[in-house]
């Protein structure tokens, strides 16, 4: 077994093809880039202040998962 980080994970090839570019770039930056708001390292390493924790980043975060909920299994089609 083998640890991976969250860059790495939304990185895999089998995820970008899941979620497509734009929710992964969209995920990325919003949970594990520094230069976006990069939620996951503030709250999992402890760094996040008050300041951090807001209705922004509630909203952001809710509308994180609600896109997530979104991602659907592509049908298999039928074998003939």
């Amino acid at each position: 077994m083998q640890e991976k980080n969250l860059n790495e994970i939304l990185r895999e090839p089998a995820i970008q093809k899941a979620l497509r570019e734009d929710l992964q770039l969209y995920l990325l930056t919003l949970l594990a880039d520094q230069r976006g708001q990069n939620i996951r390292n503030l709250i999992c390493h402890g760094f996040a202040t008050p300041r951090h924790l807001n209705q922004q980043i509630a909203d952001r975060t809710l509308h994180a998962l609600l896109a997530l909920a979104l991602v659907r299994e592509s049908p298999v089609p039928p074998v003939e």
